[in-house]
């Protein structure tokens, strides 16, 4: 995703903004804000094994769920599912839920 704004969405269960279950995510200078899932992720729900949802110049805030209102991240099994935040110019308003192994390095350039 470059350049992409989704907001004002709803999700029955996951991932009111975004739910990526099979692929690496690579968002780039986007803006999820405003979503609501009823059950995780109300931005996000990053729900695959060793992949990747990388984040950069990017912001995610604003949104509502149970579990993980902006971000939820599962690695779903014994692989680790990781969220990296590459730059300083991203912005998570909060709201992470981790599940199973998840990897968090905060990568500054």
């Amino acid at each position: 995703m470059t350049g992409c704004e989704i907001y004002g969405n709803m999700a029955a269960k996951n991932g009111g903004g975004v739910n990526s279950e099979s692929s690496h995510v690579l968002m780039t200078g986007s803006a999820i804000r405003g979503n609501q899932a009823k059950d995780e992720g109300g931005g996000i729900c990053h729900c695959v094994e060793s992949a990747e949802l990388k984040m950069v110049g990017s912001d995610i805030s604003g949104n509502q769920a149970p579990v993980g209102p902006n971000i939820y991240v599962d690695g779903d099994g014994d692989e680790n599912s990781t969220l990296v935040c590459q730059d300083g110019d991203n912005k998570i308003d909060g709201g992470i839920a981790p599940t199973g192994s998840l990897t968090l390095p905060l990568l500054l350039s």
